[in-house]
């Protein structure tokens, strides 16, 4: 190929790259632009709007204070914070790309509710540190905003600008951040920012920060000099936040540059600084996990509304309201994040590295095979098995067979498809240079997981013939071991060591995951499970069975999976099958058999069992001959057999499998020979008449078709013209939303100013006539907030039902439209 061909070549393949990567980010916008929603007020599930007058839960006087808590149980309380209505974010992004209004309501109206702020307090109402989230979406619903969705910095860093805006939250709740409490006053409007909150406006006082923020305001005066430096602090701290953040960005290297302060992270130095960081950590202590200070209603609307308008939607999704779930945990874990809510997705982070991969070319085979444009497919080498069942009857000869099987009944092998799909498998991924991908599609119970055990089975063979070409079993692990350390309390660090696996045993592993938990589950329980295995191979096939039962729970065979994901199932399987720790219930599981003690003897974890096997082996190569005493009699519990004669016997079992398949190999080609060409031709035949058969059938298939293709016609304009009155009628029902909304807002702006003019102490006790007549003029107001509050929600619900048929006739127009197309 000439010069100019290659050049043509690589272009094409970096425009696939870039196609690629946009694909991966499409989707990454689609995850961070679809929210999880939040629930619903309903006290019945303990879920409570916050609002000025109304208790917290964890306050005194609220309903949760007055519902004790179980044994060994506290209550705990997740706050969203922000809430707002998810379709603002769609009007958001119609406005963005200038959707044509044919485009406009394709998908209908997003319903529910999300929030631009979660975290979680305790029983005492103290943050819970680790727990606090800034919504994603919120976050990019500001970056549409500005810089916009053609900035090529639309939606990054958000990593960066969440712990930006989260460490505000966690100042507030150390009390390093005070709080300007005000009540509605009418001031301020959507072009100034947000409204008030959950009934209050009160606001952060950054200027008043104590050991948090302020310290950037004594940065920013050391930094600007011995003369400006006083002016310099006394001026941001009368103008705020704001400067204090800019100040603060600019000046902090300098500082930093200067050896006053350092940064996150810095490691260099002469020493000293870091020896008395170190002698202050071991002071203070492990940094605490929750706040210090107790949250109030104003405490919450005023780091909602900070967060609302530095993401710059408080105008656009209006987030001013607060709702807080109440619930009980273990008294042991109530200062530890629950991971009770979510708002954000658990992929957008890893769709950008992909994204980011695929874009340098970077990404592997089954990956980019997996997003190949179906034009680009390479149809000459696929070929439908049905039609070419010599194609199947080649792949499945004895010679193509892997050397290792499931340990199954030998009178349930698996089906022709199932094997066929293990060799397939094993023949173009299965190999050194085997990438790619391979899918294997079926219904449930058509026998996927039994394939896969029998491909587990094919790995652990495959890799088996790894391990016997090594001379000793240390020789797995590479000799420089990979290190790194920890902090595990403040100031402190720990080095960590691993000796990893040459890279000749690695690639073997198989990751089960599923938009499904409970499949998932299903096979990762299920594989290691003793029932997994036939009768005839109970007993006999083992592989480190007592740690597996550990992990399981209940009687194991192998440990062949383990149920991991999520922090939970990864301490749960560490716990167990490394340390032995015995899982709660009806006792620790017992086995009996070979290699696992008595019958009453305890499971042990994998950590004891290796410490017994090498005091064995340490034991037996420090002595000639066996002394008396209780090691003479205690088998090792991984058995006696040295690693030269696993492998020997290893050895032997592959030759036998091998002399096997080669004699079925034989067989296989007499009997092709015999079939002969007379059978060739018979299927030939038989595909001819066949085929002509199938003609008549399409010709006839054709006629129903196009009368049913008219009738599907006639159907959807039935259908489409539904649609506009539907959603006349929607609008009519959304208009009146807003006057009842309007009406609750006048209601309670009457009874907040009626509050206003309560008597003061010193009226009330000259003469409580003041005090009768405000009481009396406060029934008609309650009496008026409550028929605004019980008209609204009968508008909403009229709205909810008007939504509901308006997206039943959408549904069924675009039936009717997909018959049609």
């Amino acid at each position: 190929m000439g010069g100019g061909g290659r050049h043509r070549t690589g272009v094409r393949e970096r425009e696939g790259c870039q196609e690629r990567a946009r694909i991966l980010r499409y989707w990454r916008a689609v995850e961070y632009f679809s929210p999880p929603k939040v629930e619903s007020v309903n006290p019945r599930k303990h879920l409570y709007a916050v609002g000025a007058g109304r208790p917290l839960p964890w306050e005194a006087g609220s309903a949760v204070s007055r519902v004790p808590a179980r044994p060994n149980l506290v209550w705990r309380h997740t706050v969203h914070a922000g809430i707002f209505r998810v379709d603002k974010v769609r009007d958001v992004l119609l406005q963005a790309f200038r959707a044509p209004d044919s485009e406009q309501d394709l998908d209908g109206r997003n319903g529910g509710e999300s929030a631009v702020l979660c975290f979680t307090v305790n029983q005492d109402g103290r943050l819970v540190k680790d727990s606090v989230t800034l919504s994603s979406c919120a976050w990019a619903v500001g970056r549409t905003l500005s810089p916009g969705p053609h900035s090529d910095r639309w939606l990054s860093g958000f990593d960066e600008d969440s712990g930006r805006l989260l460490g505000r939250l966690l100042d507030l709740g150390d009390g390093k951040v005070q709080v300007e409490r005000r009540s509605p006053d009418g001031s301020g409007g959507p072009e100034q920012g947000l409204g008030p909150v959950a009934g209050v406006m009160s606001r952060l006082v950054v200027s008043a920060a104590k050991g948090g923020l302020g310290v950037v305001a004594g940065a920013a005066g050391a930094g600007l000099g011995p003369v400006a430096g006083a002016v310099a602090v006394k001026v941001i701290e009368e103008v705020g936040g704001e400067l204090i953040d800019s100040a603060a960005a600019r000046l902090a290297p300098r500082v930093q540059g200067d050896g006053a302060a350092a940064g996150p992270g810095e490691d260099e130095g002469d020493g000293q600084g870091d020896a008395a960081e170190q002698r202050t950590a071991e002071a203070e202590g492990p940094p605490s996990e929750v706040g210090v200070k107790v949250l109030d209603v104003d405490d919450l609307a005023a780091v909602t509304r900070w967060v609302a308008e530095q993401l710059g939607v408080a105008v656009a999704l209006r987030p001013d309201a607060i709702r807080v779930k109440s619930y009980q945990v273990a008294a042991r874990n109530a200062d530890e994040s629950g991971g009770d809510a979510f708002l954000n997705s658990f992929y957008a982070d890893d769709l950008e590295q992909v994204a980011d991969a695929v874009a340098a070319g970077g990404a592997g085979t089954a990956l980019l095979d997996y997003l190949r444009a179906e034009a680009d497919l390479d149809a000459m080498h696929r070929f439908d098995v049905r039609s070419l069942p010599e194609v199947v009857r080649e792949s499945v000869q004895p010679s193509r067979m892997p050397l290792g099987r499931w340990p199954a009944d030998s009178g349930k092998p698996l089906v022709l498809s199932q094997q066929f799909a293990v060799n397939r498998v094993m023949a173009s991924l299965g190999q050194d240079e085997g990438r790619g991908l391979y899918a294997v599609n079926g219904p449930p119970g058509t026998g996927k997981t039994t394939m896969l055990r029998d491909l587990i089975a094919a790995l652990v063979v495959q890799r088996a013939e790894r391990l016997a070409v090594l001379a000793r079993p240390e020789d797995a692990f590479a000799r420089k071991p990979r290190t790194w350390r920890t902090e595990e309390t403040a100031g402190k660090t720990y080095a960590r060591a691993i000796h990893p696996l040459i890279p000749e045993l690695t690639g073997f592993e198989i990751v089960i995951a599923s938009s499904n938990n409970g499949a998932v589950e299903n096979v990762t329980l299920e594989v290691p499970g003793a029932r997994s295995i036939g009768e005839a191979w109970r007993g006999r096939a083992e592989y480190l069975a007592g740690p597996a039962t550990l992990a399981l729970e209940e009687d194991a065979w192998g440990a062949i999976a383990a149920r991991l994901g999520r922090r939970g199932n990864r301490s749960d399987f560490v716990q167990r099958f490394w340390w032995g720790e015995q899982p709660k219930g009806n006792g620790a599981p017992k086995r009996d058999g070979e290699g696992h003690g008595g019958q009453d003897d305890p499971v042990l974890g994998l950590h004891k069992l290796l410490q017994l096997q090498a005091g064995h082996h340490r034991a037996a190569a420090t002595r000639d001959t066996p002394r008396p005493g209780p090691e003479a009699d205690t088998a090792p519990p991984l058995g006696r057999e040295t690693w030269k004669q696993a492998v020997r016997r290893f050895d032997r079992a592959r030759e036998q499998v091998r002399a096997l398949a080669a004699e079925r190999q034989e067989v296989a080609e007499l009997l092709d020979r015999l079939a002969g060409p007379d059978a060739l031709l018979e299927e030939l035949e038989t595909r001819e008449s066949g085929a002509r058969s199938a003609l008549l059938l399409l010709r006839q298939e054709q006629q129903r078709l196009a009368a049913e293709l008219t009738g599907h016609r006639e159907e959807y304009a039935r259908r489409r013209a539904a649609v506009p009155a539907e959603r006349a009628r929607l609008d009519h029902a959304e208009a009146a939303v807003r006057q009842g909304e309007e009406a609750v807002r006048v209601a309670e702006s009457a009874l907040h100013a009626h509050g206003e003019a309560r008597p003061g102490l010193l009226r009330r006790v000259v003469t409580r006539e003041p005090m009768r007549q405000w009481e009396a003029a406060r029934l008609p107001l309650l009496g008026r907030r409550e028929a605004a509050d019980t008209r609204l929600a009968e508008l909403e619900s009229a709205r909810a039902a008007r939504q509901a048929v308006l997206r039943s006739a959408q549904a069924e127009r675009d039936q009717a439209q997909g018959a049609v197309l």
